[in-house]
């Protein structure tokens, strides 16, 4: 008996080939957990709970949903809260609970900002300010009104129903921004954005509600570039949410057969903006 074996086929070759390949998918292992830090790492945003503490925060649209769970965040984290939504009732609960989770101070003002001009969120602005003391750090514009149509909006547009949505989702967050200007300045204060994937491409359905999301996008991120320009010490942080499991949100889009697995949710959404707008991310 005997063996012919060709250089190829030797036992110190094939040692050596399972050693490169070895070798080489312990790189490639290596190689795929350096880019996975690093990718990671991109979406890190640092935060210190402590730089919260003894903010004087505004947070419109905070009787329910995000709103309210972002009044939880700051009070969690020790700040003074004034929350603006129409709800008497449930505003109390939410004041009451922020004071139980640590807050300096909470209050509510009443406001529809549905039915308001420029003079009237100028005003609401005014009075949250002034339950704060005058003073201001961050602005959170988060009030909003939803819109689907189960058929879509070919051969079917309500000009005055868009210009109501239109009021609530755009027109009022320009005017509170703008009115907030002068507070935001003497505390080198950040405004924060609760915007909408739905404001970044368009969607079936949602015509009249993603519009009015693509123009708070417009609009923000070239107030940025102006505050830069005048020199303001003004941050802007434009959020970009998905589907988050809020009662308004579930009611809005009932018909449009969203799966469950693809709503997140608010508590942990709300901390996302509150980290990101502390952290002054554009």
């Amino acid at each position: 008996f005997s063996c012919h074996c060709t250089p190829d086929c030797s036992p110190s070759k094939q040692q050596y080939t399972s050693d490169i390949a070895i070798k080489t998918m312990a790189y490639c292992k290596l190689f795929v957990v350096i880019v996975a830090v690093i990718f990671g790492y991109s979406f890190y945003i640092p935060f210190d709970p402590e730089s919260l503490k003894g903010k004087k925060v505004i947070v419109t649209g905070a009787s329910t949903g995000i709103g309210e769970q972002l009044a939880y965040f700051y009070s969690n984290h020790g700040s003074e809260v004034v929350i603006v939504a129409r709800d008497i009732e449930r505003m109390k609960k939410v004041v009451r609970k922020c004071k139980e989770n640590g807050a300096l101070a909470a209050n509510y003002v009443k406001a529809d900002l549905s039915a308001g001009d420029d003079a009237y969120f100028g005003e609401v602005i005014n009075k949250s300010v002034a339950l704060l003391g005058g003073k201001l750090d961050t602005l959170v514009l988060n009030h909003v009104i939803g819109a689907y149509s189960k058929g879509g909006y070919y051969k079917n547009y309500d000009m005055e129903r868009l210009q109501w949505l239109f009021r609530v989702n755009f027109f009022s967050y320009v005017s509170m921004a703008q009115q907030s200007i002068d507070y935001l300045e003497e505390s080198a204060g950040n405004i924060v954005v609760v915007g909408s994937a739905a404001g970044k491409m368009g969607l079936p359905n949602f015509g009249e509600y993603s519009s009015s999301k693509h123009a708070l996008f417009g609009y923000f991120e070239s107030l940025r570039l102006d505050f830069r320009k005048h020199g303001s010490n003004i941050d802007i942080t434009s959020s970009m949410i998905g589907s988050i499991n809020t009662e308004n949100a579930r009611e809005n889009t009932k018909e449009s057969n969203i799966p469950d697995s693809a709503w997140a949710s608010p508590r942990d959404c709300a901390a996302a903006i509150a980290i990101g707008g502390e952290a002054r991310v554009k």
